[in-house]
């Protein structure tokens, strides 16, 4: 027969180890490092495109994906820095444009996989 100490302790543990295990059955939402040498706010029309490019392929934030912003706003000394800040959060791909942030990226974080975008021509 089970006593009363060792059914609170039974209980405890339950409670401990409960939220891991569920944590640890819900799917992991891809990450993606959105870096920019701009601004946040000269970047809006590229970002309006780049969540509606990922929508379209079925990818909503907040649902089935996570994107971080990081803008450098035109210090390109802040590109390592903040290519570190989101590798550390979790970003497991970073997508940014300029020759520049390429090279920031590659030299902080060389295993990242880096995705350009490219801006359309305006013929």
């Amino acid at each position: 027969m089970i006593g009363r100490r060792q059914l609170l302790a039974l209980v405890g543990a339950i409670a401990f180890v409960w939220p891991l295990a569920v944590r640890a059955q819900q799917p992991m939402i891809p990450v993606i490092g959105f870096l920019d040498l701009g601004s946040e706010r000269s970047v809006q029309p590229v970002i309006a495109a780049f969540r509606s490019g990922l929508a379209e392929l079925g990818y909503n934030e907040g649902e089935n994906i996570r994107v971080l912003y990081r803008f450098a706003n035109e210090r390109a000394e802040r590109l390592s820095s903040l290519t570190i800040e989101l590798v550390t959060l979790g970003a497991t791909i970073i997508v940014t444009s300029s020759t520049t942030a390429i090279q920031a990226v590659h030299a902080a974080a060389p295993n990242v996989p880096i995705v350009s975008r490219v801006a359309p021509i305006q013929l």
